[in-house]
């Protein structure tokens, strides 16, 4: 499942449907706004730090990321 973050609610709009994706057992690609970079390196961070990185992966960036 990719999961694609809005710039005006990073937090939200990323980890919303995250629950649903890993509650119903499917790997997850989260990609959060490059817009809010702060955001987007704590965001980052708890994942990295909270979640099986074999099983859930976040990239940082642009349009050259996808």
């Amino acid at each position: 499942i990719l999961i694609i973050s809005a710039w005006n609610y990073p937090a939200w709009t990323l980890f919303q449907p995250a629950v649903s994706a890993i509650c119903a057992g499917n790997f997850v690609v989260f990609k959060p706004s490059e817009v809010a970079s702060k955001c987007s390196a704590v965001i980052t961070k708890m994942i990295q730090e909270g979640l099986n990185t074999s099983y859930y992966k976040v990239y940082e960036g642009g349009p050259e990321v996808c």
